[in-house]
């Protein structure tokens, strides 16, 4: 359901949000290896000047530190072989839209990347799931669109916050709602470090989400405090530099967090949540961190 008149105010957002499905967490993790992660081209901002700067073998202690974490918390972890054509193939979060069907079984919206540098990556990976038995489904248009990196599911409903203006166009959303027969409510971007959603919005539970002002345009940004009664804003420093918002609360009791960010974990250390850090700076050179590294799939 893609509905303009459900965001008009805020008491409609409220029930947009509230009347939505109830939505079972994703309990199965995907990531890809890192062996072929580099920079190797400038298509974000945190790339300038990072062309060929990754330490690969500290780059995959940092991934596979995020694999045991997931993995210690009961979260299987399916790994796909990653590929030399696609250095970036390792944020997982952007080609696929994983979601559950009317018949109950799992299904994916494929991708279609913004960048051309990026766009191979697609068929890539759905072929590597192929196996698996997902159901796949590309949008009828070319419209952009970056899978879970612009589609953050709200926790327990089926409801999708929609990012759009850098990488996802808005007008994909309704194509996603209809194949997915998810609630959409779309999130307008307009910071240029904070190009996808999965940087600017880290949902706890229904009730609560971190986030940050200066990602959002202000009637983005007034449907989340709509939304969220617990609406924490983290420090820019935090969210723009150290990845902070890029981290994943799994089960509504335990934050994986990109170390080096510790007013993000005093507010989360707050609510009662156990947090793990985790050191993603390798990763952080081309722009992403923990959330980026992964997709979870139904």
């Amino acid at each position: 359901m893609y509905t303009a008149s459900a965001f008009s105010d805020p008491a409609s957002l409220q029930a947009f949000v509230r009347d939505a499905p109830p939505r079972a967490p994703f309990r199965h993790v995907l990531m890809v290896d890192p062996a072929h992660f580099q920079v190797r081209h400038v298509i974000n901002p945190h790339m300038e000047g990072m062309i060929g700067a990754v330490d690969q073998e500290r780059a995959y202690d940092e991934w596979s530190a995020i694999k045991r974490a997931y993995e210690s918390l009961g979260f299987p972890v399916t790994v796909v072989e990653g590929s030399d054509d696609w250095p970036d193939i390792v944020f997982a979060a952007n080609q696929l839209l994983p979601y559950v069907d009317a018949d109950g079984k799992p299904a994916l919206v494929l991708s279609h990347m913004a960048k051309v540098e990026r766009q191979g990556e697609v068929a890539y990976l759905a072929e590597s799931l192929r196996p698996l038995g997902y159901s796949m489904h590309p949008l009828r248009t070319v419209l952009p669109l970056e899978g879970t990196g612009d589609a953050v599911w709200h926790p327990g409903r089926n409801l999708i916050w929609g990012g759009h203006g850098f990488r996802t166009d808005e007008s994909s959303w309704e194509e996603v709602a209809e194949i997915t027969g998810a609630r959409v409510v779309p999130l307008s971007l307009i910071h240029e470090h904070m190009y996808h959603l999965d940087v600017a919005l880290m949902p706890i539970d229904g009730n609560t989400a971190f986030s940050y002002r200066g990602a959002f345009d202000v009637e983005s940004w007034a449907r989340l405090v709509a939304a969220f009664p617990r609406l924490i804003e983290v420090p820019a420093s935090e969210a723009v530099e150290g990845f902070a918002l890029n981290g994943h609360c799994p089960d509504e009791k335990t934050l994986l967090l990109p170390s080096g960010n510790p007013e993000t974990r005093r507010l989360a250390e707050s609510l009662g949540l156990d947090v793990q850090e985790l050191p993603t700076r390798e990763f952080q050179k081309s722009g992403g961190s923990i959330f980026c590294l992964k997709n979870m799939l139904p």
